[in-house]
């Protein structure tokens, strides 16, 4: 191996820990969040005071969201279907409430669903970016975060690690 072969191996290498350690300094304010943030604001964002996210995966997605995305949230559907050990819920983002009902009801999604208008779930920096998917333990913090893009399945994504 030559010695430029060897320089650069170690710039990749050293490149690559530097990115996941930044990668996960940036997320860290999203684990800080915890199920009482949440609550919050769902209730303020729907009519549901008292409600419990312990347990519970949250996705969060715009009516808009491409096809991938789509996909995943219709395994959601399925999965909560077959296992009672987790709540999930969805949370769509679009200004007008009755276009995320026809986005519902075109895509066959049945999941409970509670609707941001104002993209709320952004601005109280609860998550980065959309699509994603949060996982609150039953401790009420924030366990696992990732998006929403159907590259794995609800049993990997609640198996893998924070």
């Amino acid at each position: 191996m030559s010695l430029l072969t060897k320089q650069i191996s170690v710039f990749v290498a050293f490149s690559c820990l530097l990115l996941l350690g930044c990668e996960s300094e940036k997320n860290a304010t999203y684990y800080q969040k915890t199920a009482a943030d949440w609550e919050s604001y769902v209730s303020e964002i729907s009519d549901s005071n008292g409600v419990s996210l312990e347990n519970t995966i949250i996705l969060v997605l715009k009516s808009s969201e491409c096809a991938p995305a789509i996909s995943e949230l219709k395994m959601w559907d399925d999965f909560i279907s077959e296992d009672n050990k987790f709540s999930v819920k969805l949370v769509i983002i679009e200004k007008y409430e009755r276009a995320s009902q026809v986005f519902l009801e075109e895509q066959d999604i049945t999941l409970p669903s509670f609707f941001d208008t104002d993209g709320l779930v952004l601005e109280r920096n609860l998550l980065p970016t959309t699509p994603m998917k949060v996982f609150i333990n039953g401790e009420g913090t924030i366990e696992k975060m990732g998006s929403i893009d159907s590259r794995s399945s609800a049993k990997d994504f609640l198996s893998m690690g924070a």
